[in-house]
């Protein structure tokens, strides 16, 4: 017996398939030219290229040797003069801090934000220097810690040791904010920069030591084209 045939579906037959256009739009950035300025002393540790290579020496070395090789004697002006950090060439020569310690410093007082997830802050705005992308000239007169008697610091090991650190009782710094205007305003962005002054940044800040060194204000700010 033939089996009968089905009508053929004409709806089936007249559609058409309907290619979507994903749309993206042009980001919409925005920047801000911002002064800060230090509230309490800043101190900073800078690592230095030698300072780097003699770390990884000491690591390539056998660990027999190397608990038994003797250090020389610590020189506090020259240890004092590896903590800078150093506006890069082309720049006039100045001392600098790293851009990417103010933007931490963002994220970090993002855990005091509501609607901002610390992962998230790390995309929707970024810090640079107003003379290279990530070095912020550094306006003040450093002086070595303690009258050149240095800190005394516990190191990993548990150990004491001494650091001889420059220190900033008064600073400044200009800094440039490139943010995402469709989810961050102007405003918004300027009092995160303020909650970041109360994180602070550089050694013994609030949010590594739970000191109060490093900390800052905003003092002025206006937009850039």
């Amino acid at each position: 017996m033939a089996t009968p045939r089905k009508a053929p579906n004409k709806q089936a037959a007249t559609e058409t398939v309907v290619q979507k256009t994903i749309v993206i739009q042009k980001p919409n950035r925005a920047r801000i030219l911002v002064r800060i300025r230090g509230i309490t002393p800043l101190i900073l540790s800078a690592l230095s290229i030698a300072v780097l290579i003699e770390i990884l020496k000491n690591m390539q070395k056998d660990p027999e040797i190397r608990g038994k090789t003797k250090r020389p004697p610590k020189d506090p002006v020259a240890c004092y003069n590896k903590c800078f950090y150093e506006m890069p060439a082309p720049c006039k020569p100045g001392h600098a801090i790293l851009a990417l310690a103010l933007k931490k410093a963002m994220v970090a007082a993002c855990r005091e934000v509501e609607g901002i997830s610390m992962t998230e802050a790390r995309q929707f705005f970024h810090v640079y220097g107003t003379e290279h992308p990530m070095m912020i000239r550094l306006h003040g007169e450093p002086r070595m810690r303690n009258d050149g008697h240095g800190d005394a610091v516990r190191n990993e090991n548990g150990k004491i040791d001494i650091r001889f650190r420059p220190e900033w009782p008064e600073w400044h710094a200009d800094i440039v904010i490139r943010f995402n205007a469709d989810l961050l305003t102007a405003e918004s962005v300027l009092n995160l920069l303020a909650r970041a002054g109360e994180v602070g940044i550089g050694e013994w800040r609030s949010d590594k030591s739970g000191n109060t060194f490093g900390q800052f204000e905003v003092v002025g700010a206006e937009g850039v084209a």
